[in-house]
Parts: C-alpha cells; structure tokens; sequence
C-alpha cells in the first residue's frame, strides 16, 4: 500500500514538473486537479485517494463551473507529542466540532472529516 502511495505521488509529481506546463492553465478547480490528487494520496488510502481523483477529472470540464474545492478526508487525529516546525498542510475540519477532542490529551483517537489546505507561504517555521 505503502508503494503505491509512493508511486503515485512520484508520478503526479512527474506530471506536474514536466506536463502541466506545457499543457498551461487549463483545469477550472482551485487547487489543480494534480495537487487536488497528490494532496489526497498523501493524506487518504489510495483506493478512495484514486476514485475522489477519477470524480475530481471527470467533473473538470466546460458543464461544471469550477471553482475552489479542497479536498475532504476523514483524518485521524491522535495526541500530539511534540511541536512540529514545519507546516506544509492545514487540516480543516468540515464541520463542527462536539465534545469529541475533550478526551484527546488522554491518548484517545478522534476521527473527523476535514480539508486538506496546502500552506504557499515562504516562511513555513512557526
């Protein structure tokens, strides 16, 4: 499962180095539907990561009207133990929360569906 997360993402990352530029801006989604996809399989499955990803495309033309759409996923949050430094994504819940994260500093797991933003600033450091 590992590989194929890791093979996909290569690719999609393959793609977006040496194909997207020479195809120009042409996807009607904020993000891109390729980061849309990579954003997924870094955070999802990569069975849903692949079938969110074929529904993202094929909605991709001239009878949708595009527009800004993160990519949702059901995330796992557990206890954190340390402070990162580096802040590549924000996770976004979809909804609101209820008394689900009191019991989170006692080693509990809390699954919530969320978004997946990607952090563009230069200074990543908190």
């Amino acid at each position: 499962m590992k590989m194929l997360k890791k093979f996909c993402i290569a690719a999609l990352n393959a793609y977006q180095k040496f194909v997207s530029p020479a195809l120009g801006l042409t996807c009607r989604y904020y993000p891109s539907c390729s980061e849309y996809a990579r954003e997924l399989f870094e955070f999802q499955n990569p069975f849903f990561a692949l079938l969110k990803t074929l529904v993202r495309i094929l909605s991709c033309h001239q009878l949708f009207k595009g527009g800004i759409s993160y990519p949702c996923i059901v995330f796992r949050k557990m206890e954190c133990l340390h402070r990162p430094c580096l802040i590549a994504y924000w996770i976004v819940p979809c909804c609101r929360f209820n008394d689900s994260f009191k019991n989170l500093g006692r080693g509990n797991v809390v699954r919530f569906k969320a978004y997946v933003i990607k952090n563009h600033s230069k200074d990543l450091c908190v």
